[in-house]
């Protein structure tokens, strides 16, 4: 009897009440949910920990339908709770009502507003929520006024940080000198309820209307038309309030992204960038982004409190200096100020340990770098870094994660440093965290750089990355040329390349003709190698043949005084009948007394106590002629034969 009439309950409610029928659903599936995962096993629990995981790899509009519908209110929450995620939406107990709730929180002492619709309170239209501001530490003060079940008032919890489950999809609600903001100037309503005043409920309205509500709102100023009707008419609204406070008349995306950027309440680009994963039509908000192959990309490095205790920046500083060959533009330690503004703005406020075994710890320590060589993500790499210019950042990055969790071990694992996902963000925050003057001083040299680097002719080939320049073939006075191009601190180097081009190639015929030169380049003339020495395809042959040029530039090398330093296979050039030897960097002029030809350093390589520039992984023996040139020509002795021999 019991079963029909419960049936029969049923039955009555699907025909006549279904939101109430999926409500009372709801709440037993809550329950069930609840008492199912506090008496089961780790066994039993895992497939839910793998159902949650799947849910949370959902696009989000998929995740949204779901959130709204059985799964969420009977399962996520409660998963939520149960595995230590905090979620932003509790209820009041049943018993409680609004004003009980409100007494206590002032009673308390908490730091609080409730940021909107509040005209009516206690009242609240039936399905709505009420959104609350909250300082991070006193969430936990009021955790025992709330539930996971539905049972009460709804009611979303943010925090000025988005610590203690008061994030807004993995960042801050409001940027947290905003929210400060607001509470700092809160004023009490009805005796009971504390609301923002005035100016600050205008611009939380406008940004909740614009950043979280995206083209929605129906706020003019979005490229494409609404989807849905507004929940609330937020621009009717937002203009009753702007003709109070004597604001701009007009309201559209444009004057309160304005009105918000004048007191520095806009998102920062990383914040932006997870905003737009849940409103997509704020990605018009975006600026245009492009990889500068050409001019070259500035980046910063956040380097983390643990990374910096463990004294582990030397090998990160080394990863980005020679594994990857970035310039570092300035480095620095981060004051407190400085460290708690990007600890608050940066990464959404979520500094935790993420997929790691512990936490990297807050900021400590920045490092600008400068790619001059960067490179375009592919398409599936773009589509999982949306905002990702530099592949080079995106692997240096990665790399200085594995190395230093090699050190650390698997079970001591951290995340050892952050970087921004490009220029525009960089100088964003660098913008923020700067003096005027070091922020100006900052900016003129990169825009410095950039134009010192980028290549004025037209260039047919990008023939060479180097540590110090890049070379290219270009289009010189209506003919191919090589242009080769050099750091603003390789100054030395290019000295040495026009020596050699423009004085030396006048009695040593071998080495390509210097057109012209800058102050940071030069350009000689274009001889079209018969074959790459990188792939050297009968290179043994082909030298051979030429081994009467070869003995001839190292002989009248010498005889002028100079050793080459670097003379690799890789260094030479052969045409359909010609032999020339290029990159000059290291020319080295010997001092007072020079050697012996057999002990010239192009043949036996630099001594011990040599002082001058050398390329990097130099050794004597290993660059000795011998060495590099013994399998085409045996030892120097039987190359050079009666001259090696007199000597």
């Amino acid at each position: 009897m019991i079963c029909q009439g419960k049936i029969k309950t049923i039955r009555f409610l699907l025909f006549n009440d279904p939101k109430r029928l999926l409500r009372s659903i709801q709440k037993n599936v809550n329950c069930f949910f609840y008492l199912f995962l506090q008496r089961s096993n780790s066994a039993i629990k895992f497939p839910l920990i793998i159902a949650l995981k799947i849910f949370r790899s959902m696009p989000f509009h998929i995740r949204n339908s779901i959130r709204y519908g059985f799964f969420y209110i009977g399962g996520e929450s409660i998963l939520f709770r149960h595995f230590g995620r905090n979620n932003t939406r509790r209820y009041l107990k049943a018993s409680m009502t609004l004003e009980t709730f409100f007494e206590k929180m002032n009673r308390r002492g908490c730091n609080y507003v409730v940021l909107r619709w509040w005209q009516n309170l206690p009242e609240v239209s039936p399905g709505e929520d009420i959104d609350i501001l909250i300082m991070d530490e006193d969430r936990d003060i009021i955790d025992d006024l709330l539930v996971v079940q539905q049972v009460g008032q709804a009611v979303d919890l943010y925090t000025v940080n988005g610590t203690n489950g008061g994030a807004y999809h993995d960042t801050t609600y409001f940027p947290p000198r905003f929210a400060n903001s607001i509470l700092k100037s809160r004023q009490l309503y009805k005796n009971k309820y504390y609301i923002p005043d005035k100016e600050h409920y205008f611009l939380s309205l406008a940004y909740h209307a614009v950043f979280h509500k995206g083209k929605n709102s129906h706020i003019p100023g979005f490229t494409n038309a609404p989807e849905m009707k507004p929940e609330h008419e937020y621009k009717e609204v937002l203009e009753r309030l702007s003709l109070d406070l004597g604001f701009a008349n007009v309201i559209d995306v444009n004057t309160i992204i304005e009105g918000l950027g004048e007191r520095d309440f806009l998102p920062s680009p990383d914040a932006l960038t997870m905003l737009e994963k849940v409103q997509p039509s704020l990605a018009d908000l975006q600026p245009a982004l492009y990889c500068d192959i050409r001019g070259g990309e500035l980046n910063i490095f956040v380097v983390r409190k643990e990374c910096m205790n463990d004294g582990y920046i030397e090998i990160l500083k080394d990863i980005i200096l020679s594994n990857y060959r970035f310039d570092i533009l300035s480095e620095f330690e981060l004051t407190g100020e400085q460290a708690r503004y990007l600890e608050f703005n940066m990464r959404g406020g979520n500094w935790g340990k993420g997929p790691y075994k512990r936490s990297g710890g807050s900021p400590d320590y920045l490092i600008v770098a400068f790619d001059f060589f960067p490179e375009p993500l592919s398409n599936k790499l773009q589509s999982m870094y949306p905002r990702f210019t530099n592949l080079r950042f995106l692997e240096c990055k990665n790399e200085i994660r594995q190395q230093v969790n090699c050190l650390t071990g698997f079970n001591k694992a951290y995340n050892p440093a952050h970087t921004t996902d490009n220029e525009s963000e960089s100088l964003w925050f660098l913008r923020r965290i700067l003096d005027q003057d070091s922020y100006a001083s900052l900016l003129a040299n990169l825009i410095a750089i950039r134009d010192h680097w980028v290549t004025k002719y037209p260039v047919l080939e990008l023939i060479s990355k180097g540590r110090r320049s890049k070379v290219e073939l270009v289009e010189y006075e209506g003919r191919p040329a090589i242009k080769k191009t050099f750091k603003n601190w390789a100054t030395r180097f290019l000295e040495r390349e026009i020596y050699a081009a423009g004085i030396l190639q006048q009695t040593i015929p071998a080495i390509p003709k210097l057109l012209a030169s800058g102050d940071n380049y030069l350009i000689t003339e274009y001889h079209k190698p018969k074959f790459s020495t990188k792939n050297p395809k009968n290179f043994k042959t082909e030298v051979q043949k030429h081994s009467s040029s070869l003995k001839l530039f190292i002989n009248n090398l010498w005889k002028h005084g100079y050793a080459h330093m670097n003379l690799l296979p890789t260094n030479i050039i052969i045409t359909d009948n010609r032999l020339y030897i290029i990159d000059f960097e290291f020319l080295h002029k010997y001092n007072n007394q020079k050697p012996s030809f057999c002990e010239s350093y192009d043949l036996v390589g630099a001594p011990s106590d040599f002082n001058g520039d050398l390329p990097v992984g130099y050794n004597s023996k290993l660059n000795s002629f011998d060495a590099q040139w013994g399998c085409v020509f045996g030892s120097y002795r039987k190359f050079f034969g009666e001259q090696a021999q007199l000597n």
